[in-house]
């Protein structure tokens, strides 16, 4: 069998430089991109200054950093090239996809104070289509310079393909989001059309910001974390998330669910050496590392998550929402002296199920608890907690007016609470105790509660249930019959309700 080897050119095609422009950035994202570039290039123990201008028809990027070498300017083009190791540019993609997404053509001026001369680097979509332009005879103009000690890199780019007016106030907010850190601790200043941009700080609740950081697989973690003193339903909370200073997404949910629960939830978070994709918009969450982040930070933030359910609580249960839900509990406990319900509170006596459904079929009475012969401590909730659901039991509540229920003989006050009782539980739970009565609880956590229109009806539901509940199992009744009670105990509260 005969085999032999040859060689093959996979120099990429021409058209590669041009379809770099379909990568997807955005605007904001192409500057960013640019603006990287510079912070790479600052110089250590100087402020760097990054201008950007966007005009009618073109947008600069300048910077008074290190600048290029002749080398470096020459490589510059070369796609993929980077000899940058931990910094931002360092996949060697960012410049020439993102000039591409702005524009058909685009420039590149540098120099070093080390040199008497500049470089000028100019790429044409236009032109490139040329056969005659080839990888390996690109042209490098080389320009005697007039200030000696000039130093930095201008990148000009033009024959648009994004329109630049109406942008000018957004890239400036959004710029200063992305390269906080740097701006905020003096190493770099942003302009955008001479009007440097300020990072805006998060209004807090008085606990204000908890700093924290771990490390993860030999990856140190940083950052910090709060409640935001108004919530925002529109997503608008989360962590910012950052590499080597740069943001690489916002508002991210992570160490936490999303839910309107947690929308006060925001923060910082640093993790300079977990893996970014090459464009670096977003981060490879289904590497190891990044889900190792993921599950120490919901160890870490677990006090955090409780105070935001807390805070959550308190904005929807409103001092009118209490008020109402008085009343209801008011009309409930009359309620429950109709004669057809107050059948349920005496003792040994006979009883059929109390219902407003005339296609019940009358049967034998059926025989019910001698409520003197059971624990009065039992208690029928919606599920008995196990492990860790117990620990998150309501706490007592607070001293109400009094509202009584008669359970066989015996009177039990019954009161209600709106509690965070975790966004898996169920949407209320209750519990029959001796000395505190009937406590019913109202899941703030569950997600039906959170776009109710009227949270006072649906805690009166939870009442009316929970009544229903505690009354057929002390009867020995079959839970079919809580369904029919529950509406009459609503019917007649209903009824009361509509006399105010």
């Amino acid at each position: 069998m005969s085999v032999r080897q040859e060689t093959i050119d996979i120099t990429p095609d021409k058209s590669l430089m041009p379809k770099l422009a379909s990568a997807g950035y955005s605007f904001v994202q192409a500057v960013s991109e640019l603006v990287d570039n510079s912070i790479d290039a600052r110089i250590e123990g100087q402020r760097l200054l990054v201008k950007i201008v966007l005009g009618r028809d073109h947008l600069q990027v300048l910077d008074d950093g290190v600048g290029m070498t002749r080398r470096e300017a020459a490589a510059c083009l070369k796609l993929a090239h980077s000899e940058k190791q931990g910094k931002l540019g360092e996949f060697g993609l960012g410049l020439k996809t993102a000039c591409l997404s702005l524009g058909r053509r685009f420039k590149i001026w540098t120099t070093t104070t080390e040199v008497a001369e500049s470089y000028l680097l100019e790429f044409d979509q236009d032109r490139w289509s040329d056969p005659a332009s080839e990888w390996t005879k690109y042209p490098l103009t080389i320009i005697e310079k007039h200030t000696p000690q000039s130093h930095g890199t201008t990148v000009k780019v033009d024959r648009l393909k994004v329109k630049l007016l109406g942008r000018t106030t957004n890239l400036r907010e959004t710029l200063a989001t992305r390269f906080a850190p740097f701006i905020l601790s003096g190493e770099i200043q942003i302009e955008v059309n001479r009007k440097a941009c300020r990072p805006s700080e998060p209004v807090l609740t008085d606990e204000g910001k908890t700093l924290f950081s771990f490390d993860v697989d030999g990856r140190t973690i940083h950052g910090w974390y709060g409640l935001l003193k108004e919530g925002s339903q529109r997503g608008l909370y989360g962590f910012n998330t950052f590499r080597r200073g740069r943001l690489i997404t916002a508002f991210t949910k992570i160490g936490f669910d999303e839910h309107p629960t947690m929308a006060r939830i925001v923060g910082e978070i640093h993790m300079d050496n977990i893996p970014v994709t090459h464009n670096k918009r977003e981060w490879i969450v289904e590497s190891p590392e990044y889900t190792s982040v993921e599950q120490r930070l919901r160890v870490e933030l677990a006090d955090l998550v409780r105070r935001a359910r807390a805070k959550a609580s308190e904005d929807n249960v409103t001092k009118s929402v209490r008020e109402k839900t008085q009343l209801w509990l008011d009309k409930i406990s009359e309620a429950m002296h109709q004669p057809e319900l107050r059948l349920y509170g005496k003792p040994l006596t006979p009883i059929t199920v109390a219902t407003d459904d005339r296609s019940v079929n009358p049967g034998d009475p059926v025989k019910i608890l001698d409520v003197e012969q059971r624990n009065p401590g039992e208690s029928h909730g919606t599920n008995e907690p196990t492990g860790s659901e117990r620990e998150r039991s309501p706490l007592k509540s607070k001293e109400q007016e009094v509202h009584v229920i008669e359970v066989r003989g015996r009177k039990f006050k019954f009161t209600h609470e709106y509690r965070p009782l975790g966004t898996n539980a169920e949407w209320k739970d209750y519990r029959l105790d001796p000395d505190l009565g009937l406590e019913i609880f109202t899941n703030t956590d569950f997600p039906a509660f959170l776009v109710t229109n009227d949270r006072s009806y649906y805690a009166a539901y939870h009442v009316a249930e929970s009544i229903a509940e505690v009354l057929v199992a002390a009867s020995k009744e079959p839970a079919s019959n809580i369904g029919p009670l529950k509406q009459v105990i609503l019917r007649r509260a209903a009824s009361l309700m509509s006399q105010l």
